[in-house]
């Protein structure tokens, strides 16, 4: 790696260049770091819904996509002291500098520097690329990470070690599975002895079922529309599953009936507003829903407000309420002592010539994470 310390790498890369188009494997340029920067090799990367979803956030093309990645530093930028060549480390999309107003705050898992630059597509250093195509023109950025390439550029406050958490599946940490988890854990504070209804059983909505488990819940209803995913549900501690098409109630009336006056906790966690409405209607008069998928920003919810005069909570939060560095070691150890089953979530593992092939999985629902080796 020595030899390329400073210099303009050139990689393949998986560039999208428009909404809706498939993704074309490029060799790209990638620049040195600047200042408060790293460059980092990407080993492999795990495809999440976001990824797919990218003409509904105002995404600039041409752009590399990818925010779970995982890999080691190849080069640090002046200033960097906290990291090394050599270092396994993630990228984190919900970074954190540790020093701006809202990382201080107890209140929010926010970072100036990670949240502010969330949704644009440049380096929050100078708001430029570091991502180019072999004529000189520029290549966006995506969620402060673009993992879809061997090498990329971040900002130091989105990366995070993670040692001794193997590569192939620490790259699941850095956004759906803590986003689960953490909504069950962080958002709900999900009690012992309580009922939780997840409706979604992608990945975010297993982890919100694991969660669930973890903080002692004594019954876990899974709900989804594809029956083929109830057994991982079940696995990560699903208690029981429900597919809404199976009945001619609403799915609110459903659970209500199932539970006898509603549900402690419900995750919605498809992203839909219809499903939104149908958790708030599902819980308890006191009870807590949870906005764990992310709707269109565009889009529009309808509900009763007078049914939150009772204590009915709505909550909601990037990376599950966790903190992108400071709380990462927390969720190495629940991996390191299998509190949390990593790799149950892989099921498949694709090389990254056959990125398209893992697009066609996901968006079928055929598959919950597929990871990519980098070297493929």
């Amino acid at each position: 790696m020595a030899s390329t310390v400073g210099r303009t790498i050139q990689c393949r890369a998986a560039v999208l260049h428009s909404a809706g188009s498939e993704i074309e494997l490029e060799t790209i340029n990638v620049d040195p770091p600047k200042s408060g920067e790293i460059r980092m090799q990407v080993l492999y990367s795990s495809l999440c819904h976001t990824d797919i979803a990218t003409a509904d956030w105002g995404t600039l093309y041409p752009v590399i996509l990818g925010h779970e990645g995982s890999g080691v530093v190849e080069s640090v930028g002046e200033g960097v002291t906290e990291f090394a060549p050599g270092d396994h480390v993630i990228c984190v999309y919900q970074g954190e500098c540790g020093k701006c107003k809202l990382c201080k705050l107890s209140t929010t898992n926010h970072c100036e520097v990670s949240f502010g630059n969330l949704l644009t597509s440049f380096m929050p250093l100078d708001g430029t690329a570091r991502f180019s195509s072999l004529d000189g023109s520029a290549i966006h950025h995506f969620m402060n990470t673009s993992t879809f390439t061997e090498f990329t550029v971040l900002d130091k406050t989105s990366v995070v070690k993670v040692d001794p958490v193997p590569l192939e599946s620490a790259c699941l940490l850095g956004c759906g599975v803590p986003t689960g988890l953490g909504s069950a854990l962080n958002l709900a504070n999900v009690e012992a002895g309580s009922t939780v209804a997840v409706i979604g059983l992608g990945t975010i909505g297993l982890a919100a079922v694991e969660g669930a488990r973890i903080a002692g819940a004594t019954r876990i209803i899974g709900i989804d529309i594809l029956p083929r995913k109830f057994e991982a549900a079940r696995a990560f501690g699903a208690t029981e599953c429900l597919n809404p098409q199976d009945h001619e109630a609403p799915l609110h009336e459903v659970l209500l009936e199932l539970t006898n006056g509603g549900v402690d906790y419900c995750f919605e966690c498809v992203g839909k507003p219809h499903l939104l409405v149908q958790a708030l209607l599902s819980t308890t008069s006191y009870g807590t829903t949870v906005m764990v998928g992310a709707p269109r920003p565009d889009e529009m919810v309808t509900f009763p407000p007078a049914i939150l005069l009772s204590g009915r909570q709505l909550k909601s939060g990037y990376f599950g309420g966790f903190r992108g560095k400071s709380d990462m070691q927390k969720l190495v150890d629940m991996c390191s002592t299998k509190e949390i089953n990593l790799d149950g979530y892989i099921t498949h593992r694709l090389p990254f010539s056959e990125v398209n092939e893992g697009v066609k999985l996901l968006s079928s629902g055929s598959c919950i994470k597929c990871v990519f080796s980098m070297d493929g």
